[in-house]
């Protein structure tokens, strides 16, 4: 029996994992490391990663810049990690 692995939240039923959440799970990563390397507070990051609130500009740029030196990837953009092109 196949599960799907994607939960379906019960506001519009959309997917639960957001960008941010997929994106750290790819790369294997905790948000207490993610937390650790921007300064950011993991509660906080929890409430991005399930779509709970959203982060501030300033919030955004600590975000990328830790994960830049976490992953030493130079290429991650903001859209990597939130729907900014999304209509």
């Amino acid at each position: 029996m196949v599960v799907n692995r994607i939960r379906k939240n019960f506001r519009g039923g959309k997917p639960a994992q957001t960008r941010l959440e997929a994106f750290i799970r790819a790369r294997g990563l905790y948000q207490l490391d993610v937390a650790r390397a921007t300064g950011i507070p993991r509660q906080r990051l929890r409430r991005w990663c399930i779509d709970e609130d959203s982060p501030m500009l300033a919030n955004v740029r600590k975000l990328l810049h830790g994960l830049r030196e976490l992953t030493g990837d130079r290429q991650i953009k903001a859209n990597d990690l939130f729907p900014l092109d999304d209509e």
